[in-house]
């Protein structure tokens, strides 16, 4: 979106304890969380989930603990990829100081950068730290995605473009082809909400263990991360709040806008009541429909990708004969 995201740094542009800077943020981070996750988390996801449903999956998770912590790190963890900052487990920093008899020691500090215990530790104070990368890269959070867009659009004086998703650009020659599986049958489902039985196997594990199609449906749609096992263990932990359908909910309007299927009205709530009454229905048509458009969602994000290499791939050239 613009000229900070594209020639970004490697560094966060504010300290983990900075929050000083911003303390307006700071005081709302500190006694409403899901406000200020809501409102990152829409910018991270260009705009679908929007931050009320976002905001309120973070307070479900709030009640089983420190499942929040983790859901949190997932959007870090997705920053990081967006603005190609490094993740790191530990970091070494080396300085020389002097000691009282004048003579010059050197000492080692070690920094955790590992985004799961950063969030464990200091949660608030990640979080604003977020917040404030976000403003720091020509985003405001508190005015949505939609907003964020119209504002660049007066500024610039023309009409933007959506934003590619820089992970497909790293795999040269994909953009087309994707654009063409996005494109093929749009506005409509390859197949009907109780059509289980057209995948039987699938249809027995999603009735059992449905955290493992949703898991397998998640990596898919966000395009290899969090990996499956991440999302599926996040769903899992929802169920234990009766509220794991509006988790899924949102991965299946991600799916629509995806694929271009047209916003109905009120499109987020006609797919959590979808979610409500025929939750694991619901889990078998997206594992179809991602299947019918070239997808293995059991294979993964980066075998599809592989898989896709390999049938792009140029026949090898037969072998001079003399």
């Amino acid at each position: 979106m613009s000229n900070k995201e594209e020639n970004s740094s490697e560094e966060w542009s504010t300290g983990l304890f900075d929050c000083a800077q911003d303390r307006s943020n700071c005081c709302l981070t500190c006694w409403c969380p899901c406000i200020t996750f809501g409102q990152i988390a829409e910018i991270v996801d260009e705009g679908c989930p929007p931050c009320g449903v976002s905001g309120i999956v973070y307070g479900l998770f709030s009640l089983t603990g420190i499942a929040c912590c983790c859901y949190a790190c997932m959007y870090r963890g997705r920053m990081r990829a967006k603005f190609n900052l490094p993740e790191e487990i530990a970091e070494v920093k080396h300085r020389t100081i002097q000691g009282p008899n004048g003579q010059w020691n050197s000492q080692s500090s070690y920094e955790c950068n590992s985004d799961c215990m950063i969030h464990c530790c200091c949660h608030r104070c990640a979080l604003c730290q977020e917040y404030r990368e976000l403003k720091y890269r020509g985003y405001d959070p508190a005015l949505g995605w939609k907003k964020n867009l119209e504002r660049q659009q007066r500024e610039m004086g023309t009409a933007m473009e959506p934003p590619v998703n820089p992970t497909m650009m790293n795999c040269e020659g994909k953009c087309e082809q994707e654009e063409e599986k996005t494109k093929m049958s749009d506005g409509e489902w390859s197949s009907g909400l109780c059509d289980c039985k057209e995948d039987r196997s699938n249809c027995c594990v999603t009735c059992f263990f449905p955290c493992i199609t949703f898991g397998q449906i998640a990596e898919i749609v966000d395009e290899g991360y969090p990996p499956c096992f991440v999302s599926g263990g996040m769903y899992g932990l929802l169920c234990f709040t009766g509220f794991a359908y509006c988790y899924a909910c949102m991965y299946r309007t991600k799916m629509r806008r995806k694929f271009n299927m047209p916003d109905e009205i009120d499109e987020v709530k006609h797919n959590c009541l979808i979610h409500w009454c025929c939750n694991r229905c619901a889990l078998c048509q997206e594992y179809r429909e991602l299947k019918d458009r070239g997808f293995d969602p059991a294979l993964g994000w980066k075998k599809n990708l592989q898989k896709e290499e390999h049938e792009m791939a140029p026949p090898a050239n037969p072998t001079m004969e003399r």
